[in-house]
């Protein structure tokens, strides 16, 4: 999904031990992305995500409402590609 040009935000519901090298991943491509909590396994993997959020000029944004219906819609929408 790093790959496609046309998707902007890039939600990642992912197992926690992956956060941090999938969010690095999608944000050295030019990707927004939207994480859920916690944000990494370790201090030093949360700055290396906010140094590669700010490094590319893009947004991380953490979230914890991962039932939530806007949540939920917005995983629909991405995973459709639209």
């Amino acid at each position: 999904m790093c790959g496609v040009r046309t998707l902007t935000p890039f939600g990642l519901p992912r197992p926690r031990k992956f956060h941090a090298e999938h969010v690095i991943s999608a944000l050295e491509r030019g990707k927004h992305v939207i994480c859920e909590k916690p944000m990494a396994l370790s201090l030093d993997d949360c700055d290396r995500m906010i140094e590669a959020a700010e490094k590319n000029k893009l947004i991380l944004l953490m979230h914890s409402k991962a039932v939530d219906p806007p949540i939920v819609k917005m995983r629909e929408v991405i995973a459709s590609g639209g």
